[in-house]
């Protein structure tokens, strides 16, 4: 008996929370999608061997346009294939691996290509849109049962898959809330707790795990057979500020200025608002530049802002009155504060940077004895006589940029 699927899963405009998570993605250029590995795609938007911004800026505006408009794939490709061909971004060319140095004949952009950056950007905007109204309704909507999506063909393990119903807080989802690899159209459908009853509620399977190692950067992980390396996270979840700090291993293993750009990438008002008004943990607000870590003799260039600060910024603990008058778009402020801003040194522990855009503001870190950690222990807003007086005080290492 042929399987049912749904029939116009990807059709039409994109809800709201689709748009903006893509249109709040930042930008990084990778010369292999495995550069750029699973997380990182929730902050970044790249595409595999776009290496000039203005072919990167050129598939963005268009995969944007037609998340927001519900742009057919052909109207797409129209729009899209002749300013790519313009820009000599089209058909096969040799490139410079910046990782090996080797010069490859490699594929740019082409009819196929098109068609796999458009359905990976829309599928992955409405998988992050879709777990949204999950985590909002799952009192009500407490299961979700996996369905196979309108695909010709089917892998084996999502088709063992289709008509599982699990809690929305089972970890299984963690690692195969849909899409689960190339191409796949799979979905999630919630249940009510009835609903799921008379359906019969699934055990979460014991999935064989394979070892994979990426080749690009040498990580090696498990991941569940059946699911795509690169796949088994949640893109709905990879944003939530409490899964922010699996995280600061990562961005500390990648360039300085990749980690910049996913944290100003991720550095959203909506994103970190919402973990400001609960706080749990530590995460991680800006990145270092190589120069003030080795200033600082800090292993790592991840900037920590705690739980315990942020409830004392917000006058939440007693113990101060805190600046509960900083925005969130503020706070959005410090990777540029801490990358760009006036460097000053307090003491061995401690610097204090400045930066000015109509607004002085004032952030002030702190490393470790240890140097295994960064930690952001005060922001606010200065004015210009505080600043002169401060900056007297204090020893200038490093000019405004």
């Amino acid at each position: 008996m042929p399987i049912k699927t749904k029939a116009a899963y990807t059709a039409g405009p994109v809800p709201k929370e689709a748009v903006d998570y893509f249109s709040s993605k930042g930008w990084k250029v990778g010369f292999s999608h495995q550069d750029i590995w699973k997380e990182e795609h929730a902050y970044a938007f790249t595409v595999a061997k776009a290496m000039e911004i203005d072919v990167l800026e050129s598939i963005r505006g268009a995969v944007d346009g037609a998340i927001k408009d519900g742009t057919t794939f052909r109207d797409f490709r129209q729009h899209l294939e002749p300013q790519l061909q313009k820009l000599g971004w089209w058909g096969k060319k040799e490139m410079v691996d910046p990782k090996t140095g080797e010069k490859k004949l490699v594929q740019l952009g082409s009819g196929r290509r098109l068609k796999i950056i458009f359905s990976q950007n829309i599928r992955t905007a409405q998988a992050y849109q879709a777990w949204e109204r999950i985590e909002r309704t799952k009192k009500m909507l407490p299961y979700i049962e996996y369905r196979l999506g309108p695909s010709e063909k089917h892998r084996k393990q999502h088709i063992d898959w289709e008509g599982l119903i699990l809690p929305a807080d089972d970890p299984w989802w963690d690692t195969h809330f849909p899409p689960n690899g190339w191409g796949c159209k799979c979905w999630g459908r919630q249940l009510t707790k009835r609903a799921a009853e008379k359906k019969g509620i699934s055990k979460a399977p014991s999935d064989k795990m394979k070892k994979w190692k990426n080749p690009r950067t040498g990580e090696t992980e498990d991941v569940p057979e059946g699911v795509t390396p690169g796949f088994n996270f949640n893109p709905g979840k990879a944003r939530h500020p409490e899964q922010l700090g699996r995280f600061t291993e990562r961005l500390n293993s990648v360039s300085a200025s990749a980690a910049q750009a996913v944290h100003r990438a991720w550095m959203q008002p909506d994103i970190f608002g919402r973990w400001r008004k609960t706080p749990q943990g530590n995460i991680p607000v800006a990145a270092l530049n190589p120069d003030t870590q080795k200033l600082m003799k800090s292993d790592t260039r991840t900037v920590l802002l705690s739980e315990d600060s942020m409830l004392k910024q917000d006058g939440k603990t007693g113990r101060s009155k805190g600046h509960p008058e900083l925005t969130d778009a503020e706070y959005c402020l410090l990777p540029d504060i801490l990358a760009k801003g006036e460097i000053f040194r307090e003491d061995l522990q401690r610097l204090v940077f400045y930066r000015h855009g109509g607004v002085r503001y004032r952030a002030v870190t702190k490393t470790t004895q240890d140097g295994k950690e960064n930690y952001l222990l005060n922001f606010q807003r200065v004015d210009e006589k505080t600043y002169n007086k401060q900056r007297q005080k204090l020893d200038l290492i490093s000019e405004e940029r």
